[in-house]
């Protein structure tokens, strides 16, 4: 419900549309709740956020990055950090994105805490395996470059037949183009 709530359709964000998309599917009931102010995802603040009105009261949602999301809950204890972790981990390991959702409590709004992960998948193409194995019979070998979690990515390559060669951007952006040319070879 919160991860709705922080979402609008108007702005065809992707995640926006899958939250709303699935609440929708589970009936989630909005009755007694109006979205009073809304910002869309901002890549440099890396989450959505909007201010909610229930039964006369104000909260403020959020969903984003969970290490952005979390570092905005103060009060967020090393159990449930350690839960959150491990959480985030076993859904990498599956190719699932996580996203974190916090509101606010009580009166004021910028004391967020932590209510959920969102568990987010983007599936390779149905053709992606086959096109894996023609550019193989051509003599290509492919390999992925990613920006994402290496268990994420491990997890693709693997249901497209690329494999484990897989390198993490993060690992050769410093690198001198040479060096970075070498890796990738």
């Amino acid at each position: 419900r919160i991860a709705a709530l922080t979402s609008q359709s108007e702005g065809m964000d992707l995640i926006d549309l899958a939250v709303i998309e699935y609440a929708k599917k589970s009936k989630v009931n909005f009755n007694d709740y109006k979205q009073v102010s809304y910002t869309p995802f901002e890549p440099s603040k890396k989450r959505t956020e909007a201010i909610i009105e229930a039964s006369g009261k104000k909260f403020r949602a959020v969903k984003g990055a969970v290490q952005v999301i979390i570092s905005l809950c103060p009060d967020i204890d090393k159990e449930t950090l350690n839960v959150a972790n491990k959480t985030i981990d076993g859904f990498s390991k599956k190719g699932y994105r996580t996203i974190a959702v916090a509101r606010s409590e009580g009166d004021d709004l910028n004391k967020l805490k932590l209510v959920g992960l969102l568990p987010l998948t983007d599936p390779p193409r149905p053709d992606s395996k086959s096109m894996i194995d023609q550019t193989r019979k051509l003599g290509i070998k492919p390999m992925m470059l990613t920006g994402d979690s290496l268990d994420i990515a491990k997890e693709i390559s693997n249901q497209i037949g690329i494999g484990n060669n897989i390198i993490r951007m993060e690992d050769i952006k410093d690198l001198s183009t040479d060096k970075q040319l070498k890796i990738v070879s």
